[in-house]
């Protein structure tokens, strides 16, 4: 009984520091500044300060794959896609149409309802959501591996996003639209046990009964390094979950007056920032407000770690982004990264918008000729330098 119980002995131990004060934890650790300011453009930096190498991989189009993309992840061998008509899998080194993981919207043992955000993908796994239970599937043949009953204490806790931090334990993010949460974050193993909870930083009394609001990303997780950081839509600030789990504030974004204030969904400004996904590389830390591929993204930010500067970027969806000085084809700007130091990024964008920004080179790309405008998307993958 010893040898068992010891492990999570071990993990509450390390736990019981994490979130400690008040939510925050550090003492020595010096803030970096972003001053993200939106008064001036600027000229986006040379896609070659960013990566050394660019692929193009268009997702295969056919009868099974064809919907609505959400997300997407790039393995060694394979493209993981999390779309509206199940969760696609495609050969990484030509975008060729593998299997079907499951089976979307279904009740029968291979059923599931949704993915997770973001979408899990780690060692050829992908975890997939039904109702109270979890269940991991072999992305190489397809089979079901294990389901994972998830015990909710409260109805209203959805457990929207999921970050797994190793192989027993998790963080779980319930959006708070109705501002009643009393917490937000959870600590959780993967059999269901509660280990820590984090007091909301969202909550407020509503005005109205009925949220006018509503949208994702309220937090939003990446992972550089062996860290975990963690930004919440109404917080200036980005915190790295460390080895030893603990919550480290590390970087303030300054948004000012354009920081949501928590009863936010009450009355959303037109000024206010909010971003959906950030990634972080050996040179830059980059910002994009929320959006599924890089189309959707109107702006963004991004932090040079040598000069110090944070530029502001907009209508990213017309284009602009990390300036293509590899190949002189469309400009980059990334949406996920694999989450290592010598990491790979990629941006997944719409068939008809790469036809469009292509559609203004006077170089001809053969690839191109096999797209269509209502194709599946194009998957661009970055090396990082």
């Amino acid at each position: 009984m010893k040898k068992h119980i010891l492990p999570y002995i071990a993990i509450i131990m390390i736990l019981g520091s994490l979130f400690s004060c008040a939510y925050f934890n550090d003492s020595d650790n010096k803030v970096i500044q972003l001053a993200c300011d939106t008064t001036n453009e600027h000229p986006a930096p040379l896609l070659s300060t960013l990566i050394s190498k660019i692929e193009y991989i268009p997702l295969e189009t056919n009868d099974t794959t064809l919907g609505d993309y959400w997300d997407a992840v790039v393995t060694d061998k394979y493209i993981v896609t999390a779309t509206s008509t199940g969760c696609h899998v495609f050969l990484r080194k030509n975008g060729a149409f593998i299997r079907t993981i499951g089976m979307k919207g279904d009740q029968g043992a291979l059923g599931y309802s949704s993915f997770t955000s973001p979408l899990y993908v780690i060692n050829n796994r992908v975890l997939l959501k039904r109702n109270k239970e979890l269940i991991l599937f072999s992305v190489e043949d397809g089979t079901l591996l294990r389901k994972i009953t998830m015990e909710e204490e409260e109805e209203r806790h959805t457990y929207d996003d999921m970050v797994p931090l190793n192989d027993t334990t998790m963080i779980i993010y319930s959006h708070n639209q109705t501002g009643e949460n009393e917490y937000n974050l959870q600590i959780r193993t993967f059999s269901g046990e509660v280990l820590k909870t984090v007091p909301a930083s969202n909550r407020f009394e509503r005005i109205d009964k009925t949220a006018r609001v509503s949208f994702n990303n309220e937090c939003v997780f990446y992972n550089y390094g062996s860290n975990i950081y963690m930004r919440e839509f109404t917080c200036d600030t980005i915190y790295k979950i460390d080895a030893s789990m603990n919550l480290i504030p590390y970087y303030s974004l300054e948004l000012g007056d354009k920081l949501p204030p928590a009863n936010s969904r009450e009355e959303w400004k037109s000024y206010y920032l909010r971003f959906g996904k950030i990634i972080e590389t050996k040179r830059y830390l980059i910002l994009s407000e929320t959006g599924v591929t890089s189309s959707d993204a109107r702006f963004g930010f991004i932090y040079d770690k040598v000069s110090g500067e944070t530029k502001y970027l907009n209508h990213i969806k017309d284009g602009i982004g990390f300036t293509n000085d590899l190949d002189g084809f469309i400009n980059f700007w990334s949406i996920k990264s694999r989450g290592n130091e010598t990491q790979e990024i990629w941006q997944m964008i719409q068939a008809e918008d790469l036809l469009q920004q292509a559609s203004s080179k006077q170089t001809e790309y053969p690839f191109l000729e096999s797209i269509h405008e209502e194709d599946n998307p194009i998957i661009i993958i970055g090396t990082t330098i």
